[in-house]
């Protein structure tokens, strides 16, 4: 999506970009492929996995360290976010 701004500056909306180009500022991302949607999807899946498992094996060492350590609150945000990059990967491999 790009921006759309009036003669002043001011942010009015948005447009969406079209697949055959690019969008702006994703210099080296795109080099090399194909500019369709079933192949940037791919691309991008790709690159989300790192993170997502970082996120996850952080998340479950924070869960098994201090569940029923702290209060109920704690318990709840700690298993929330034991759950969620595991969602979180399942959403981007579905790609």
């Amino acid at each position: 999506m790009n921006a759309v701004r009036d003669d002043a500056g001011a942010l009015i909306g948005y447009e969406r970009f079209g697949v055959t180009k690019p969008p702006q500022g994703t210099a080296g991302f795109f080099d090399g492929i194909e500019h369709n949607p079933r192949t940037i999807c791919l691309r991008g899946t790709h690159d989300l996995q790192e993170p997502l498992r970082t996120m996850s094996v952080h998340a479950q060492l924070l869960s098994r360290r201090y569940t029923g350590k702290l209060d109920a609150d704690a318990d709840q945000f700690l298993a929330f976010i034991s759950r969620h990059p595991n969602r979180m990967s399942s959403l981007v491999e579905a790609c």
